[in-house]
């Protein structure tokens, strides 16, 4: 089945022919590696040297570092998408877009990559323990932690393992299903952000679902990454996910959301006070649903968004 708003994405990319068309998913594959074996190699470092006392001293801390390193280089490619949109315009509206897509084909892997990470056991990366025993204390399960200190729960540990892999099933494939969802309502085109360099080829998207969430895809990102979180549950994976939400919402407000307003001036404005960014608010969970089963509705006025 034809993915909506593909064929519309390949036109404004004339780089890209039958035979390069490739290159897009390696960029993407090579920064999302990239990214990991950046992050994995912080977390080890300290084992592969176990002499050297500083790196003993510092691994709690270089998963943490990794973890920036990524999300604040990924957050500032992809603000290049915007930032650079009037200088390739005015060298080439031809090729403008292709060049600014650039960017966000690294950055957006590269960021998201940070959600692999947090299902990692870093206390055992590549059969190799920790050198510092805060780094194992860091990677155990919350629950887990909490299980060693109280004997009544202690003859049910798989309780723990339970719960943990439902959450983290249940979050995961929401989030997946909102994502697959906003590409199928709103088209790979518009999800590629395709109108910041074409704003006289939008198409305006009226969808019930702006009146539940500003950033339908963002929130789907969200829920992923808390399945992740959940599937360990230590305070790793939940610091990391604190770190990405960070980097997510520092982009939308300073980013996305100012060129809205830019555009949408004082309407916009109060919508964003009325519609939460990211998270369901349960008096709207009805009409969410209904968007993750595919029942397409028009928005209210008020409630429409290029």
């Amino acid at each position: 089945m034809p993915i909506r708003g593909a064929d519309k994405l390949l036109k404004k990319l004339p780089g890209y022919t039958s035979s390069r068309l490739g290159l897009i998913p390696l960029m993407v594959v090579l920064s999302l590696l990239s990214g990991l074996f950046l992050m994995v190699f912080l977390d080890v470092l300290p084992r592969m040297l176990p002499s050297v006392d500083i790196l003993r001293v510092l691994e709690p801390i270089l998963p943490f570092v990794g973890t920036i390193l990524c999300v604040a280089t990924g957050f500032l490619l992809i603000y290049n998408v915007w930032h650079k949109r009037e200088k390739f315009i005015k060298e080439s509206k031809e090729t403008a877009y292709q060049r600014g897509l650039k960017y966000g084909l690294v950055g957006i892997p590269l960021a998201t990559s940070t959600t692999i990470h947090a299902l990692l056991p870093i206390e055992t990366l590549l059969s190799m323990l920790p050198v510092n025993g805060l780094t194992i204390t860091l990677s155990k399960p919350l629950t887990e932690l909490f299980l060693n200190w109280t004997t009544f729960l202690q003859n049910w540990p798989t309780i723990d393992l339970v719960l943990r892999t439902v959450c983290s099933v249940t979050f995961a494939l929401l989030g997946f299903l909102t994502v697959f969802r906003a590409i199928q309502t709103f088209g790979l085109d518009y999800m590629a952000v395709l109108y910041l360099y074409y704003p006289e080829e939008s198409e305006l998207q009226e969808h019930k679902i702006y009146s539940v969430l500003r950033h339908p895809t963002y929130s789907g990102v969200v829920l992923i990454f808390l399945g992740a979180v959940f599937a360990r549950f230590s305070l790793y994976s939940i610091l990391f996910f604190i770190i990405f939400l960070v980097g997510l919402l520092c982009h939308i407000r300073l980013v996305e959301e100012r060129e809205l307003i830019e555009r949408f001036g004082e309407s916009y404005r109060e919508y964003r006070k009325r519609v939460p960014a990211l998270i369901v608010r349960p008096s709207k969970i009805g009409v969410y649903l209904k968007f993750l089963m595919g029942r397409t509705e028009m928005t209210e006025k008020g409630n429409k968004r290029l």
